[in-house]
């Protein structure tokens, strides 16, 4: 399934950062197009971020989003 993003517009977000890695917590409604069909889903959303150093650029690790209840 390919996905591509119209718009993204975060209600919340929240981030920690921790020496070199940074964990971020967010809801959004997410605007996107998959396989050819545009949707909008209401999400929750946990991305966790590293770098490998205080000088480092910050590279994702994992990301996991799962539909807000209704």
């Amino acid at each position: 399934m390919e996905i591509s993003f119209i718009t993204i517009e975060v209600f919340e977000s929240t981030a920690t950062v921790s020496e070199n890695t940074a964990t971020v917590f967010g809801k959004g409604r997410f605007k996107v197009t998959a396989s050819g069909e545009k949707i909008t889903v209401d999400l929750h959303y946990i991305e966790v971020f590293t770098r490998p150093d205080k000088k480092g650029k910050w590279k994702i690790m994992a990301m996991h989003a799962a539909d807000l209840p209704k």
